[in-house]
């Protein structure tokens, strides 16, 4: 990673009100080699956040608050493509670990320059065994396993290519502590949205002490808030909504205007995602058609490896220009907003000013009803919204609002 002072100001500049920026350049080649971590202050405390540079410009590690009064070390790596070189790197790192036992690494990631297995190369071929030998010393003196090939026991699948031949391997790759494991998922494999002959390795790491937190809820995509045929079926759908409402007589548990107003809601909800699945951008369409070919490719036992290798790479370019294509377009938005608003007090100048911190999570809730605690997020949910319900509905009936809500409805356009 190339990052000169000059670069170092202009990223703190543009994005340090939401990321922390650690590096350590290369001594010999300052501008040409070096190693990065990057923190987004939305999902991670930053405040306590301490670093050592094991060796400049190859490996850093960082600590970083993690759940409750938990740490996670993570060490990142650059290691070297010289077989005397890597095995040299791999006993120094070690040496100044064992001098330091706080800094042992839990998550160790980076640009390995080396592949363990044949099967991630192609063509296939072991790489230097004293070599391989130091990296396997060091995994089993830290406990530490290769999770996308743990997850992934017999799949292909590669994050370096080299356009002149088709070469690919999987040098680019992320170990976890072997009891964080099955606390992991979504290890991927996917194009750099920048020109660059590397992929980007990235997986969902948690720990058992984390609450278990789901999809979240569905939010309408702001598009189409703005879409013209979608105006219109929320507005019939409304007057639906209205009818139904003005029609009520009585009540009775199933037919009432909160019932009623919670249909309108559902058949909305439905309709927007029904028609987001039909109209999705074409280019995502393409890229996860593209995918797929790519990953039946390289996983065809039947193909000879030489046309894999040539079909791989051809599906692979296909790939990355699309997805450096979107992300082209993205940073054209951005940067259009960037030079109309980026310096007059509003709406943008506010939000890359502001302090960004992350999320407080509630780890845990005790249901007052069995008093056992649960750390499933559905259910702190539920027994949340109990909780408050029977506050306000103690010792009355629930008053019903039909005037106003009928008002609500009319305010429809």
């Amino acid at each position: 990673m190339n990052l000169t002072d000059q670069l170092t100001e202009q990223f703190e500049n543009l994005f340090g009100s939401t990321l922390l920026l650690r590096h350590s350049p290369d001594p010999t080649t300052p501008n040409a080699r070096g190693i990065a971590i990057i923190l987004n202050k939305r999902m991670i405390n930053t405040n306590n956040v301490t670093e050592a540079v094991l060796i400049p410009g190859r490996a850093i590690t960082i600590r970083i608050p993690w759940h409750g009064d938990q740490h996670v070390n993570i060490l990142a790596i650059y290691a070297p493509n010289i077989p005397g070189e890597t095995r040299r790197f791999w006993r120094e790192i070690r040496s100044r670990i064992e001098e330091e036992p706080e800094l042992k690494p839990d998550i160790m990631l980076g640009d390995f320059n080396l592949v363990e297995d044949a099967i991630d190369r192609i063509p296939s071929r072991p790489d230097d065994p004293l070599t391989m030998e130091s990296l396997r010393e060091f995994k089993i003196k830290y406990g530490l396993v290769d999770g996308w090939r743990l997850a992934n026991p017999e799949e292909k699948g590669y994050t370096w290519s080299r356009e002149s031949d088709g070469t690919q391997s999987r040098i680019d790759r992320i170990y976890v502590h072997n009891s964080y494991f099955n606390d992991c998922a979504a290890w991927e494999i996917e194009p750099a949205p920048v020109p660059t002959d590397h992929d980007l390795v990235s997986a969902l790491i948690s720990t058992p002490s984390a609450p278990e937190i789901g999809k979240g809820r569905w939010a309408i995509p702001t598009r189409l808030t703005k879409n013209r045929e979608m105006k219109k079926e929320i507005q019939r759908l409304a007057r639906e909504l209205q009818r139904d409402v003005e029609s009520l007589r009585g009540r009775s548990p199933q037919n009432n205007a909160q019932m009623a107003l919670k249909r309108f809601k559902t058949e909305v909800r439905d309709s927007l995602r029904r028609h987001e699945k039909k109209h999705q951008p074409m280019i995502k369409n393409k890229i996860a058609k593209l995918t797929e070919s790519l990953r039946d490719t390289l996983n065809n036992a039947n193909l000879p490896e030489e046309e894999v290798k040539i079909t791989a790479a051809h599906l692979k370019k296909e790939i990355q220009l699309l997805y450096r294509d979107a992300h082209h377009k993205s940073r054209d938005i951005l940067a259009a907003v960037d030079a109309a608003e980026g310096e007059r007090i509003g709406k943008a100048w506010s939000n890359r000013h502001k302090e960004n911190k992350p999320r407080d999570t509630i780890k845990c809730i005790v249901d007052p009803n069995t008093g056992i605690p649960t750390k499933i997020s559905k259910e702190m949910a539920e027994i949340a919204a109990s909780y408050h319900d029977s506050l306000q509905h103690e010792g009355h009936d629930p008053p019903v609002v039909l005037m106003l809500l009928v008002k609500l409805i009319r305010s429809f356009p």
